[in-house]
């Protein structure tokens, strides 16, 4: 009995895990907030924090240390460069098979074809979306505001169509034209989320593509080589 519950909250804890949703956060107030983790957990990632010099360990000494241990980092990264170039001269110019860049495109064309499912995986959240239009004049402040105006409902459609959109408040999604001002402001606030199962089987999706790629570029280079060896003894 023990044992089943103990398999039975590892199954528990393992079918969570999966459809936890990996986030990516951005928000925008001026400055651009960057936070990224899955579930509850978000990470900001920028800004960074300044770390804050204290003054009592600042030495002269260790102010002349900080300096030599700069240089000595420079003078490492420049040999490490020049070394590297080095080595790139030396060694001879691997030619890339024929047809390698043709067999690359080719994946990715496959791969662009289900760019559908895999972006309909995705579901976005539009917290807020603020933008403000302005101009030198009033003229021109009110072409740019038609500009920017569809632009947003572009990217809003674009959206809803390509992922699960979800809009926290109509009342958040606004474009306003200020005749008085200069320039274009914003605020915004978005977040994409992917559940980490989505993301797994996006993952083997593509890994599946690019086997049966490599096996058919496979099969025709065998067929392509009998032929000629077929070739060659008719020319004999």
């Amino acid at each position: 009995m023990t044992a089943l519950t103990v398999i039975g909250v590892i199954v528990l804890l393992v079918f969570l895990l999966l459809m936890t949703s990996a986030k990516v956060r951005v928000i925008s107030d001026g400055d651009i907030t960057l936070k990224v983790g899955a579930g509850p957990l978000m990470l900001k990632i920028l800004p960074k924090k300044e770390k804050k010099l204290k003054l009592r360990k600042f030495s002269h000494k260790k102010y002349l240390a900080l300096i030599e241990a700069e240089k000595a980092a420079k003078i490492s990264r420049d040999a490490e460069k020049q070394a590297k170039k080095e080595e790139k001269k030396s060694k001879p110019k691997e030619k890339r098979e024929k047809g390698s860049i043709v067999n690359t495109i080719s994946l990715v064309v496959k791969i662009l074809e289900r760019l559908d499912v895999y972006t309909g995986r995705l579901r976005t959240v539009v917290t807020r979306l603020d933008v403000t239009v302005g101009g030198a004049d009033a003229a021109s402040a009110a072409i740019t505001y038609g500009i920017v105006s569809q632009s947003v409902s572009y990217l809003i459609e674009l959206l809803d169509c390509k992922t699960k959109l979800k809009l926290k408040d109509t009342d958040s999604l606004a474009v306003k034209c200020d005749y008085t001002g200069e320039g274009i402001g914003f605020i915004f606030d978005l977040t994409v989320k992917l559940r980490i199962l989505d993301a797994l089987r996006t993952g083997v999706d593509v890994l599946l593509i690019k086997l049966k790629h490599d096996s058919e570029n496979a099969n025709n280079k065998n067929s392509n080589n009998d032929s000629r060896k077929a070739g060659l003894k008719n020319g004999r």
